[in-house]
């Protein structure tokens, strides 16, 4: 170096908000009524330290932690104080249970870290979504009992069919327990149904079921099944238990004939009775009604 030459050194400053990594993160399957995890992590080299972590849902803030030190002191920014628990706190991690999700809660939550002199923030957001179940139909308006063929036999079923991917209701005939075809007679009509209590996230949909009846239909039965993509992709192969198989049975079909009535007024003029043998005329009759019903 040549005496009186003068020596320059550049210092190059790396920007601030490379200090810390912030990471945040939600629990995956989140279902209405249930809790939901939010795990805020971060790192820092030996030079900066944190001071506070703040959580925001959709751009509001709802959490407030400092974090200079162990343990972690959070206070909530609501005025629902139930919300946000404190699930689990090490250093450069605080866990919080959100309780009771509603249809309300689904949005975007975001993990920001500060350091307070000069200010320092580092920030990571994750999308909570939430699903709903569907629920057990209620059966209504079950109409099981006709007085003669060509009559229509009616039911409704209503029910919750889940989201965010709406599942639906299906009808299945059973005669005697047994799985009994009867389409194309079965006639199915849906639609929603919302009842005034129901946020955006709840679908309610209502099936009517009509079907004229025959002498084949005696003692048949009808159930409708809940079906969702996500929770029962496909029906039960029959309603045994309608807590787990999202289902109601209407009772037996029961068509009251032309033969039973025939009968009736034969027995009032006391011309039936067990030990006598029918006359011509009484038999054409009995025989009459039956093609009838037929």
């Amino acid at each position: 170096m040549v005496l009186g030459e003068l020596c320059f050194f550049v210092v190059v400053q790396l920007p601030l908000a490379l200090a810390f990594r912030v990471r945040s993160s939600v629990t995956d399957e989140n279902i209405k009524e249930q809790n939901a995890e939010l795990i805020c992590s971060w790192s820092s080299n030996a030079s900066e330290t944190p001071q506070q972590l703040s959580v925001s849902f959709n751009n509001i803030s709802v959490l407030t932690c400092d974090v200079s030190d162990l343990p972690y002191n959070c206070t909530t920014d609501l005025s629902s104080t139930n919300k946000y628990e404190i699930s689990n706190s090490a250093s450069g991690l605080v866990s919080f249970e959100i309780h009771n999700l509603e249809c309300s809660d689904q949005g975007t939550y975001s993990c920001q870290i500060y350091r307070e002199t000069p200010t320092l923030q580092s920030i990571s957001s994750s999308v909570l979504s939430i699903k709903v179940p569907p629920s057990v139909p209620k059966l209504s308006n079950a109409e099981t009992d006709v007085p003669d063929k060509g009559v229509s036999i009616r039911a409704t079923c209503k029910a919750v069919v889940g989201y965010p991917n709406a599942g639906q209701i299906v009808w299945k005939s059973f005669l005697n327990g047994k799985p009994f075809h009867v389409d194309p007679g079965l006639i199915v009509t849906s639609l929603k149904a919302p009842e005034p209590a129901d946020d955006r996230c709840t679908l309610r949909v209502e099936s009517q079921v009509a079907l004229k009846v025959n002498a084949t239909h005696q003692n048949m039965t009808l159930a409708c099944f809940v079906t969702n993509p996500d929770f029962h992709p496909s029906a039960a192969h029959k309603c045994t238990n309608p807590t787990t198989d999202l289902c109601s049975q209407t009772n037996p079909v029961n068509v009251v004939s032309v033969i039973t009535r025939d009968v009736a007024l034969i027995g009032g003029a006391k011309a039936w009775h067990a030990n006598r043998i029918l006359t011509t005329v009484e038999l054409t009759l009995v025989i009459l009604a039956w093609k009838k019903l037929l």
